[in-house]
């Protein structure tokens, strides 16, 4: 078994399988590498405890330091911007700073890693593959940046110690069962910026009890609910969107526990297209009157009375009223 290694400083690639199964404790990668390749590279490496990755490096392959089972520190290079799948599975990270300049976070790239318990995701990060971060059952929280759009499926599975999920505005897509299983959220709050929540990204979630969604129009659900179950879950949903959200399918399941949240009273709201748009007097907020903007280019708009005389531009709701042409769509 190798314990040690001393690599030379004019050093430029290391090769697929390189360190493969190795007992190597104490290595230090050179400034002057560029490029590890291939795969397997430092594959099944137990004696491994920490690696600094040079900054050089823009690129790990798949399957890396897979399965070096007692790698409890990385420090990733700063201009990182392609990982392979698998590259830090079924290590021992501790703690994992993720550079922004590495838009896609892998399939696989960091799953089972029971003792990781903080994760930087910095501005940057645009999208989670499948399965990242699954296994992760100590990792308590998660903050993301603004620059994420996407979480795909299964992706944070079966982290039980997640209790905590600051979902940014920004993020357009919450994948099928992202969240399987995380049992110790109790609290979700879905950004307005959100268009899709697929397949029940938040199923076996059984202590959630109260989940916020800030989207004006409610994101498409795809085969079952958010939560796979409504139970006694408490949807809170924006003043405008109370009527969509009850006859939008994945949604109206929570009908019977849906109630307005009042904090979401957008000053300012554009209209692009036909909707429908209902306020009575038991949900009036008193002295609520936004400013809306219809950019719908129709030749008549009917409030839901007979009148006929609002006009594209600006447009005052005053009390409660109800303004009709059709199909709901709209965005702040």
């Amino acid at each position: 078994q190798i314990e040690t290694v001393i690599l030379p400083p004019t050093l430029k690639a290391i090769r697929g399988h390189a360190f493969y199964n190795t007992g190597v404790s104490d290595l230090i990668l050179p400034d002057s590498l560029r490029e590890i390749t291939g795969s397997y590279n430092f594959y099944n490496c137990d004696s491994l405890r920490s690696i600094v990755i040079p900054d050089s490096v823009k690129s790990l392959p798949s399957y890396c330091f897979s399965n070096s089972n007692n790698l409890e520190a990385v420090q990733l290079p700063c201009k990182l911007s392609s990982m392979g799948s698998y590259c830090f599975q079924s290590c021992n990270l501790l703690s994992l700073s993720v550079p922004g300049t590495l838009y896609t976070i892998p399939y696989c790239a960091f799953s089972s890693n029971a003792n990781l318990a903080q994760v930087e995701l910095k501005e940057g990060v645009g999208m989670i593959d499948s399965y990242a971060f699954s296994s992760c059952s100590s990792l308590p929280q998660i903050i993301f940046p603004s620059s994420l759009r996407r979480i795909s499926t299964a992706a944070f599975q079966y982290d039980y110690a997640l209790a905590s999920v600051s979902f940014n505005e920004g993020l357009e897509e919450i994948g099928d069962v992202a969240f399987y299983n995380c049992s110790s959220l109790t609290h979700i709050v879905l950004p307005s910026s959100l268009q899709f929540c697929l397949g029940s990204p938040f199923q076996s979630c059984n202590n959630i009890t109260r989940i916020d969604s800030y989207a004006l129009i409610p994101p498409t659900v795809r085969a079952n609910l958010p939560t796979y179950y409504a139970r006694n879950i408490e949807l809170y949903v924006p003043l405008w969107s109370y009527q969509e959200y009850m006859t939008t399918p994945g949604w109206l399941e929570y009908q019977d526990h849906t109630k307005i949240n009042y904090d979401i009273l957008p000053e300012n709201i554009v209209i692009n297209k036909e909707f429908e748009f209902l306020l009575d007097e038991k949900n009036n907020v008193q002295g609520y009157t936004p400013n809306i903007r219809l950019l719908y280019n129709s030749e008549s708009i009917d409030d839901g009375f007979g009148h006929t005389k609002y006009e594209r531009g600006n447009l005052t709701v005053s009390s409660w009223s109800k303004l009709a042409v059709g199909d709901f769509s709209m965005y702040v």
